[in-house]
C-alpha cells in the first residue's frame, strides 16, 4: 500500500488542487473536459504528478477532449491522480461520482475516486480498488457512491491510474440524487471557530528569504548523516542549545514539511526531528484505501 505525507493541506494528499466555482455549465465542461485547458494539462483540474496527465484530442468517448493519465517505470510515485474539489454546501442524501473510463496496458488498476473532509480528513472515502480493473479495456461506464455526511465540509475526487499504463477519462458526473450536483439545494453552514479566526489568512509574516551561510555552516557542523541508516540524521556531540531573545514562546512549535521537500529543506528536517524534546508525527493517507495514518 502505497502511502503519501500530507503537509499543510488535506487534498489527497496531492498539491495543486482545482477549487470548484462559477456556474453548474462551468463545472460541467470541466468535467468533460470541454473547457479551455492550460497548455497540455486539463483545465480546471489539479492533481499530478507533472509530466504523467494531459488532454487528448485524439482519442475520445465524446467532444472534443478526454484526459490522459499515462505511467511508466520512471515515473515519479506510485499513481498518477486528476483531483478536484468543491464545497459540501448542498443538502441531499448520497453522491454519485459517474464517468468513462479507457485502459491500456495497465498494471495495476484504475479507477474513479472520491472522499468527504470537514474538520478531519476522510469522514467518507470511496475508489474502485477492490474492482482491480488493469490491463486493457475499451470505454467503459463506471460509478462510485457516498451518503452525504453530515459534518463533512468539502468534497474531493478525481480519476488515478496505480502503476503503469495508459488511462483515458471522458464524460464525468457528479450527482446528488440522481441530478446535476449544482441543481442540489443549497444551504448555510454556521460558521465555526477555525471558520472566524483570520489571523494568518496572509500568512505567517515571517519572512526567511534563505539560509545565511553561517546557518548552513552551523547545520553541517552540528549534525552528519547516518551512512548505515540511510535517511538518518546525528548530532556531533551534545545537541547544541539555542538561547532565544525575549520574549520567549511557551508553547509548541509544529513544523510542516511538504512532502516534495527536497536538498537544504529534507536535511534540516531530518536534523531537526533527531533533537532531544522533539516529537515527530506524520499524517499519511493512502489513495486506495483513503485510510488516514498518524503517527
Amino acid at each position: 500500500m502505497r502511502l503519501l505525507v500530507i503537509a499543510l493541506a488535506s487534498a489527497l494528499i496531492i498539491p495543486g488542487l482545482a477549487q470548484s466555482g462559477g456556474s453548474g455549465s462551468e463545472l460541467a465542461a470541466i468535467l468533460s473536459f470541454e473547457t479551455e485547458h492550460r497548455g497540455n494539462s486539463p483545465g480546471g483540474w489539479g492533481g499530478g504528478p507533472a509530466g504523467t496527465i494531459v488532454v487528448d484530442g485524439q482519442i475520445v468517448h465524446g467532444g472534443r477532449w478526454s484526459a490522459r493519465l499515462e505511467r511508466d517505470t520512471a515515473s515519479p510515485s506510485g499513481f498518477s491522480t486528476i483531483t478536484k474539489s468543491v464545497p459540501m454546501d448542498f443538502a441531499g442524501t448520497r453522491i454519485e461520482w459517474r464517468g468513462f473510463l479507457r485502459a491500456e496496458n495497465v498494471s495495476e488498476y484504475v479507477g474513479l475516486w472520491m472522499r468527504e473532509d470537514g474538520d478531519t480528513a476522510g469522514l467518507a472515502f470511496d475508489n474502485m480498488q477492490q474492482r482491480q480493473v488493469k490491463g486493457t479495456h475499451d470505454w467503459t461506464e463506471y460509478s462510485i457512491t457516498l451518503p452525504v455526511h453530515r459534518d463533512a465540509k468539502q468534497l474531493y475526487f478525481g480519476v488515478l491510474i496505480a502503476g503503469t499504463g495508459k488511462l483515458w477519462a471522458d464524460d464525468l458526473q457528479l450527482l446528488v440524487d440522481g441530478e446535476p450536483i449544482w441543481e442540489a439545494p443549497r444551504i448555510e453552514r454556521a460558521a465555526t471557530a477555525i471558520d472566524l479566526d483570520h489571523e494568518f489568512d496572509g500568512g505567517s509574516h515571517i519572512v526567511l528569504d534563505r539560509l545565511s551561510a553561517a546557518q548552513i555552516e552551523n547545520l553541517t557542523r552540528f549534525t552528519y548523516a547516518d551512512l548505515d541508516n540511510p535517511g538518518a540524521f546525528r548530532w556531533r556531540g551534545e545537541t547544541p542549545t539555542l538561547s532565544p531573545q525575549p520574549p520567549l514562546y511557551s508553547g509548541k512549535i509544529v513544523i510542516l514539511v511538504d512532502e516534495v521537500s527536497q536538498s537544504q529543506a529534507e536535511y534540516t528536517a531530518m536534523a531537526l526531528r533527531s533533537a532531544r524534546q522533539a516529537f515527530r508525527f506524520q499524517i499519511r493517507r493512502s489513495p486506495e484505501s483513503g485510510t488516514a495514518i498518524a503517527r
